[in-house]
């Protein structure tokens, strides 16, 4: 039984990483960007940090997991830690800040105006924005 369904013995069942990365079970407002969820603090305990780090399953899991996930998170990491320590950055102002964000009259679930959009293929290639302005720090 799956939420009330019977499912047959021996059936395949999966989750797409939206649907997981959007469970209000495991998120906090599931689709606000929210970097903060992944500190522990007064307003979010560390079980809070804890089940979101369980669900979040960027490189899939088991059999079709990313074979070069490790190699894609030291990437990710070091040019992170780069942009930080060597650049000031924020979204753009006017209407380029808002570029990727849902808006009325763009369909089912693509209406909450704080979710950035993402079109979904095999490989997530498919956005538009969001519009950043950079600067190097003052030394």
């Amino acid at each position: 039984m799956i939420d009330g369904q019977a499912v047959p013995a021996g059936t395949t069942v999966g989750a797409s990483v939206y649907a997981l990365h959007h469970r209000g079970a495991a998120f906090a407002r599931p689709f606000r960007f929210a970097p903060e969820r992944w500190v522990a603090g007064p307003d979010n305990p560390q079980s809070a940090v804890d089940e979101a780090a369980r669900a979040f399953a960027p490189f899939l899991v088991g059999p079709r997991m990313c074979a070069a996930r490790n190699m894609a998170m030291a990437e990710l990491l070091l040019a992170v830690a780069h942009i930080v320590f060597c650049l000031e950055f924020r979204v753009a102002e006017g209407v380029e800040g808002r570029t990727g964000e849902g808006r009325v009259g763009m369909g089912v679930g693509r209406e909450r105006d704080d979710e950035f959009q993402l079109y979904s293929h095999f490989v997530t290639v498919a956005k538009d924005g969001p519009v950043l302005q950079f600067r190097k720090r003052a030394d």
